[in-house]
């Protein structure tokens, strides 16, 4: 098992609000991909899970919260398929239309290793499954602890059939340790809808199967809507 990351450094052309900046990058990276009939096949596809995902920029100012024109940001990308990453950060690079402009660039590869426990840096969203037609999310006072972690693992078994072409099935005691680290919910602006979103640190256990759903998780984000900059992790010590 293994994925592919991809650092970029990158200067906006106009100032960000920290709660829209998801959309910005989102809508962007879509709109190079629609550049290339490669990239514009994947953009398209309406089933299963898309083959990346991307954390925030940084650094942020958690005063202002706010993104300034023209000052160096780095954000990354991440993905199983590195001809796909090849593809999108040489777009990215060379479009000229973009709300950003891509100042430089370093790949990495990383192999499966253990992983103790991961933390969200970019807030994770969780549609409740009895509100999906109203696109209401899951708040901690909604409670049901037990649920939320049966859907992260639920997701994270589907992304590993997908993306690692296996099938695997939990253990029971998969998840050894978990916490939501905000008080309130996250909120961010998607276009015209409001996502309520949470940050999250998992422990995972030594067993094998619960190794490889950790290691999903940093390979293809935890939760949903990862394409919109949701559910990127780090190892957590």
């Amino acid at each position: 098992m293994k994925y592919f990351e991809v650092r970029v450094a990158l200067l906006f052309k106009k100032e960000i609000a920290y709660q829209h900046v998801n959309e910005t990058l989102s809508k962007n990276i879509a709109l190079a991909m629609l550049n290339n009939d490669y990239l514009k096949a994947i953009h398209g596809q309406s089933r299963g899970f898309k083959p990346y995902h991307f954390g925030l920029p940084y650094p942020t100012d958690a005063n202002t919260k706010l993104y300034v024109k023209s000052k160096p940001y780095t954000f990354h990308i991440r993905s199983v398929d590195d001809t796909f990453l090849n593809a999108l950060i040489k777009e990215l690079y060379e479009h000229k239309g973009l709300d950003f402009k891509v100042i430089g660039y370093e790949f990495s590869q990383k192999r499966q290793y253990f992983i103790d426990k991961i933390s969200t840096v970019s807030s994770a969203i969780l549609t409740m499954p009895t509100d999906i037609a109203k696109n209401r999310h899951w708040i901690v006072s909604d409670g049901d602890i037990e649920m939320v972690m049966q859907r992260i693992i639920a997701n994270l078994e589907k992304k590993h059939t997908q993306f690692f072409d296996e099938k695997i099935t939990a253990p029971v005691d998969c998840i050894s340790y978990f916490e939501i680290t905000n008080k309130v919910p996250i909120l961010i602006h998607y276009k015209r809808a409001k996502f309520l979103t949470n940050k999250f640190v998992i422990g995972f256990n030594s067993d094998e199967i619960s190794q490889k759903l950790a290691f999903t998780a940093m390979a293809c984000g935890l939760l949903e809507k990862g394409t919109h900059g949701f559910g990127y992790c780090l190892r957590s010590q």
